[in-house]
């Protein structure tokens, strides 16, 4: 980790010892994958702020990166990746093009730990559909699973 912040810092100009031990105090309390979740808080600072983070800042860019996404969140997410509307990905219609983005979102929804009836109401759906839905999601990746 240290390596990390120091390679991060210097971006800014050479850290010293005490910078590096403060940021390091700072950054221990945190939980999860502490390398992962600093390089990506890291990498986030570094695309949306040019001026040096202090410790708290990046802590808060941690916390937010390990909060359990929301359903709409998820949703809107895989509509911008698939080039839809939330409305689309959530709307009735049956066509491929909003389809499989749909189906990709019940499986993303189901694996961050959200229930198939929360899904289904969210979706406004019979959970017997997302079932259906999260199933021919991974048959199309590839990785086919009849124990959702």
């Amino acid at each position: 980790m240290r390596a990390h912040l120091m390679s991060f810092l210097a971006t800014w100009g050479a850290p010293d010892a005490a910078e590096l031990d403060l940021w390091e105090a700072a950054l221990v309390p945190a939980p999860g994958n502490l390398t992962g979740d600093l390089l990506g808080a890291l990498a986030t600072w570094l695309r949306l702020s040019p001026h040096k983070p202090k410790p708290v800042e990046i802590c808060r860019i941690m916390q937010a990166h390990t909060r359990p996404l929301s359903l709409e969140r998820i949703a809107l997410d895989v509509a911008l990746e698939h080039g839809i509307t939330l409305a689309e990905l959530t709307g009735p219609a049956r066509h491929r093009r909003q389809v499989w983005p749909r189906q990709e979102a019940m499986a993303r929804m189901h694996e961050a730990g959200y229930s198939l009836s929360r899904i289904a109401r969210f979706l406004d759906r019979d959970h017997t559909t997302i079932l259906h839905g999260i199933r021919a999601h991974k048959a199309r990746v590839g990785g086919v699973q009849t124990d959702v």
